[in-house]
C-alpha cells in the first residue's frame, strides 16, 4: 500500500561507554498491527549492520523506565542497564535507562 510500517533512526555520536565506539539507536518504531511479527527485531539487526560496518563497539540507547514493553524487547535482544539519564521536557524531569549492548566477534547476533 506504500505505507510506512516502521523505521529506524540510528546515530554516531557520544558513547556512554568511555572505553567503547557504540551506535546510538535514537528511535525505532514499528506500528502497533505489526507488534510481535519480528519487524522491530529486523530493524535492530539493521542497526547491529551498521555498527559493524563503522567499525563499532555496539549499540547503545535510552528508553523510558516506565515503558516496560520496550525494556522487555531490548532485553530479549541482548541488551543490558549501564545506567540512567535523566532530562527535562517542559521542566518535567523524565527518567531513561541506558542500555547498551556489544557487538561480539561472532556476527549478527545477540550478545553472550
Amino acid at each position: 500500500s506504500g505505507r510506512a510500517v516502521g523505521y529506524l533512526l540510528v546515530a554516531a555520536g557520544q558513547s556512554p561507554l568511555a572505553d567503547r565506539r557504540l551506535l546510538e539507536v535514537r528511535q525505532i518504531y514499528v506500528r502497533a498491527e505489526l507488534h510481535g511479527s519480528g519487524l522491530a527485531d529486523e530493524l535492530l539487526a539493521a542497526a547491529e549492520l551498521q555498527a559493524r560496518a563503522q567499525g563499532l563497539d555496539g549499540l547503545w540507547l535510552g528508553t523510558s523506565k516506565a515503558n516496560g514493553r520496550a525494556i522487555a524487547f531490548y532485553r530479549r535482544n541482548g541488551f543490558r542497564v549501564h545506567g540512567e539519564r535523566v532530562f527535562l521536557v517542559d521542566d518535567v524531569p523524565n527518567q531513561d535507562w541506558v542500555l547498551v549492548r556489544l557487538l561480539g566477534p561472532e556476527g549478527p547476533g545477540r550478545q553472550h
